[in-house]
């Protein structure tokens, strides 16, 4: 787990003290460090006894904010996830550029939170992975998605290591075939990943992921684009067909094919969409001359689309698209 610590900026003393405590005893009983700031202004001041106890920041209206000492050495320390309920924590947190969400309550509904990354209605219920998914997409780090007996299934990282090995996929004659190429221009292609990364991950929360191989059960490092050995994921549906049906896809790099790779990794990732992702049907095209690509689809029980059921497609020379289609049986 990336994520250490829990840092919470607090507008001002909750009077209900008992769901504060639940708050950070859950988040101790994760194994996050915790932390209590309150931010309080000049009409909101907490009581004396409990600002012995727990006021540790004060910030005051004005053109300045006078932050402690102890704030500012929190705000540097690494691994750590802040919290707010307030827009001005929340603006604080943000200009600090420190990874954070806000959380929203019956008494703060009038806070305007709008810009946080993430908003959270009841932390106590929150678990330990959902405040590292949130800390990773702070910094920039991929969610793991989930492993295999051999593969590591995780997002595509905004890195050089990441883009190599994207280009060194897309470099094989039979992915150059059946799929589009990647740019020539490695600036644009680090751009569209990036993008890809920041759009399709950051706001559905899945998509095409790297397949990493591990050794000895432990991931390989990220920094190893030669670990990479393949892509696989679900793509976005398009906007004007009706319900949500995502497509399932992948590509295997040329070296590691026809070592059970695929299937192994197609088995759990499907079964994440419909278990997880709580998927009702996924569909997949691949073209009639695709035979690796025929024979996975149908081992991992795609059912073809009769040609009068499937949306139409535009004209692509070459052999015919075909269409499958699986769904959830529970």
């Amino acid at each position: 787990m990336d994520l250490q610590n829990i840092s919470y900026l607090f507008m001002k003393f909750h009077t209900d003290r008992s769901a504060l405590d639940a708050v950070l005893t859950s988040a101790e009983e994760d194994g996050f460090h915790t932390r209590v700031f309150w931010l309080e202004d000049l009409q909101a001041q907490a009581p004396e006894s409990v600002r012995r106890e727990t006021v540790r920041f004060s910030a005051y209206p004005g053109a300045s904010l006078r932050l402690s000492a102890s704030f500012q050495s929190a705000l540097a320390l690494p691994r750590t996830l802040w919290i707010t309920d307030s827009a001005a924590g929340l603006s604080l947190l943000l200009a600090a550029s420190v990874p954070c969400a806000a959380c929203v309550t019956d008494w703060n509904a009038s806070e305007n939170l709008g810009k946080a990354p993430y908003l959270l209605s009841d932390l106590a219920q929150i678990d330990a992975d959902d405040f590292d998914k949130i800390y990773q997409r702070g910094t920039g780090l991929p969610w793991t998605i989930l492993q295999t007996q051999r593969l590591l299934v995780r997002e595509f990282a905004d890195t050089s290591h990441d883009l190599d090995a994207l280009y060194r996929l897309y470099r094989d004659p039979d992915a150059a075939r059946f799929l589009s190429p990647l740019l020539p221009e490695r600036s644009r292609e680090q751009e569209a990943l990036r993008s890809y990364i920041r759009n399709v991950y950051g706001f559905y929360g899945f998509g095409s992921w790297a397949l990493v191989r591990t050794k000895g059960g432990s991931a390989c490092p990220c920094t190893d684009g030669d670990d990479i050995i393949g892509r696989m994921g679900f793509g976005i549906p398009d906007a004007g067909r009706p319900g949500f049906i995502p497509s399932f896809g992948y590509l295997i790099r040329a070296d590691c094919r026809r070592q059970g790779f695929a299937i192994e990794a197609a088995r759990a990732i499907l079964d994440y969409g419909f278990r997880v992702l709580d998927f009702e049907e996924i569909e997949a095209v691949s073209r009639a001359d695709n035979a690796a690509s025929l024979h996975l689809l149908r081992r991992v029980g795609f059912q073809p689309v009769p040609a009068g059921q499937a949306p139409e497609t535009a004209a692509i020379p070459g052999p015919p698209l075909l269409r499958f289609r699986l769904r959830r049986t529970s």
